[in-house]
């Protein structure tokens, strides 16, 4: 969810008052569970580039971003990374992991000043076991990461660098908002970062913001990236 539509959040540390519990998968716990809640859950954050949990972790907690845009990936050789996801406000990540009870095979990262609450797997699993509605609903977000998965691979072995650069610029448009002109991407856009949620090398990006540019479906300001047209942009994602 853009970070633009929320108002400032901090933690009041009160879960059973707080409303931001209401805009997501935890809205449909009953007072009770809210009270669980308010004696386990924490609030945490984290610095632009602050690791919120690593591959190879065994899990204690799931986190819900309360603020910020946060990237799921898979560390690579020579520093490189496989982006597998973006998450942003209202979203849960960790959750997977905590369910297989496995070893994390991804790390989190902030990709911007990020507020998360931190609920413990034990906590997690009590709620889980006494709430059908939001058990249902993790089922369904699992297999939504599933679906969007088989589409991330269809993308990455059949759409063009073009394509799946301008995809990955409107995912990262869908997560961070836009600032007050509706075009100016709001967060920061790091080469490094695109390349990585494209599947492509930083010189392949380079080259196709510069031809982007070039013909009029963005424009660049230093970090930030402007998309002037962006029904265009949607159209070089879903057809090349």
């Amino acid at each position: 969810m853009p970070q633009s539509d929320l108002p400032p959040l901090e933690c009041i540390g009160r879960c059973a008052e707080c409303g931001f519990p209401d805009t997501t998968v935890l809205k449909h716990l009953t007072a009770s569970e809210r009270q669980l809640l308010d004696k386990c859950a924490s609030g945490q954050h984290f610095m632009r580039k602050a690791v919120i949990f690593t591959q190879g972790d065994i899990l204690q907690n799931v986190y819900l971003i309360r603020r910020g845009t946060v990237k799921v990936s898979i560390p690579g050789r020579a520093g490189k990374e496989h982006i597998v996801r973006l998450s942003g406000a209202r979203d849960l990540i960790g959750y997977q992991s905590v369910l297989t009870e496995n070893i994390s095979p991804t790390t989190a990262t902030a990709m911007t000043p990020t507020e998360v609450c931190v609920i413990p797997k034990s906590c997690f699993f009590s709620l889980l076991r006494s709430n059908n509605t939001l058990a249902r609903r993790i089922l369904s977000m699992l297999a939504r990461e599933i679906e969007n998965a088989q589409y991330r691979m269809y993308s990455l072995s059949y759409k063009s660098v073009r394509a799946r650069i301008a995809e990955s610029l409107l995912a990262m448009a869908r997560y961070y908002g836009y600032q007050a002109d509706g075009h100016t991407i709001a967060g920061p856009i790091y080469r490094k970062d695109l390349a990585e949620l494209a599947g492509v090398t930083i010189e392949s990006t380079i080259r196709c913001l510069s031809d982007f540019r070039k013909s009029g479906l963005v424009a660049l300001a230093d970090k930030h990236v402007i998309l002037p047209e962006e029904k265009l942009l949607a159209a070089v994602a879903q057809n090349e």
